[in-house]
Formats: structure tokens, C-alpha cells, sequence
């Protein structure tokens, strides 16, 4: 056994286990303080949009691996792969705007309502998909400690813009309160990962 190929490859690896363990702390996190303001009805609230979340994010999920392929062998585009995340965010966006009444009677009369958030959820599904593009970049360039130590400011952002939100009462409302600190520190961690690639590359 190579003692030296092991450790580059706990080097590398460290960061990425890293982040799944960040992502489940982080959405942890993100109930607790809405429990701290709310009840267990606003988290039902939050899981059915974070659901719909999943639904718009499908493709670019899937297209990640993909991505990442091509990105190590530099053929890929890094515009290609913005152009069909964004396609596909807003073609599920039309898509359940259209059939929204159907889609929200799947979860009940309680959260028909959810549907005046969709344009908020397509704006933070449109900044991660392209997000996503340079952090996918970024991991081909073996640049796995920056994408965490980002993810992670991403996540501190996060949870300050919302503690500021429901501080400086800009909103009474939770649940938009929670998508007005997704937009804000996901846009922050976009235009971090895309300096990030532009100085390493």
C-alpha cells in the first residue's frame, strides 16, 4: 500500500465528505431558526418548497457528473452548461406556473399559498444552477478546500441575513424571510465561486 497515494487521496476527499456533513448541518440549522421564530407548520411549509426546490434542480443535479467529466478534460463550455441549467430551471418554472393549482392540491389547501413564492424559488434555483457550473469547475481544477471553505461562508451568510431579516423586522413573514437569505448568500457564494475560477483557472 502506497502511504503516499492514500494520503493525497484523504487529502482530497476530506473536503467533499466535509461538505455532505456541512449540507445536512446546514438544513438542520436553517428549521432550528425557523422553529425559533415560528412553529413546526412553517417547517412543513419550508420541506414542501425545499420539494419543489428538488423538482427545478433535477437536471443540473443530474448534468453535475456530466459537467465534471467534461470540465477535467477541458472540452467542455463552461457557457454550454449555464445555458442548458438555466433552460432547464425556467422551462420547470413555466411549467409548474402553468399547472400550479395541480401541483400544490398534491400537498393540500394549506400550502396553495406557496405558489406566489415560485418567482422567488426560480431566482434561487437559477443562481445555484449556474453556481453549480463553477463549483464543478472548481473541483476539476482539484480545488476541492476552496469549494468547502466557500460553501461554508455561503452557509454562515445564510444564517446571518436571516438573523438580520427577523431583527431589523424587514419582513413577518418566515418562510420569505428564509428565500430572501437563500437569494442573498447563494448570489454571494455565485460570485465568489466565479472569482475563484477566474484567478485559479
Amino acid at each position: 500500500v502506497n502511504l503516499v497515494n492514500i494520503g493525497n487521496l484523504a487529502k482530497e476527499s476530506l473536503p467533499v465528505s466535509l461538505q455532505e456533513i456541512m449540507q445536512n448541518i446546514s438544513g438542520w440549522v436553517v428549521i432550528l431558526l425557523i422553529l425559533s421564530q415560528s412553529d413546526y407548520k412553517e417547517v412543513g411549509l419550508f420541506n414542501v418548497i425545499l420539494q419543489i426546490m428538488m423538482i427545478f434542480l433535477f437536471i443540473p443535479g443530474v448534468m453535475k457528473n456530466v459537467v465534471l467529466s467534461y470540465l477535467s478534460s477541458c472540452n467542455y463550455s463552461i457557457k454550454i452548461g449555464m445555458y442548458i441549467n438555466i433552460f432547464s430551471v425556467l422551462l420547470v418554472g413555466i411549467f409548474l406556473f402553468i399547472f400550479s393549482d395541480y401541483v400544490f392540491s398534491l400537498y393540500g389547501k394549506e400550502v396553495h399559498f406557496i405558489a406566489s413564492y415560485i418567482p422567488l424559488i426560480v431566482i434561487i434555483c437559477l443562481i445555484i444552477s449556474v453556481c453549480n457550473i463553477y463549483v464543478q469547475k472548481m473541483i476539476s481544477m482539484r480545488d476541492n478546500w476552496r469549494v468547502f471553505y466557500s460553501r461554508l461562508g455561503r452557509d454562515i451568510i445564510l444564517y446571518l441575513t436571516f438573523i438580520l431579516i427577523v431583527i431589523f423586522d424587514f419582513c413577518n413573514n418566515v418562510i420569505l424571510a428564509v428565500l430572501l437569505a437563500y437569494i442573498i448568500s447563494n448570489f454571494i457564494y455565485l460570485l465568489l465561486t466565479r472569482y475563484q475560477v477566474k484567478k485559479y483557472r
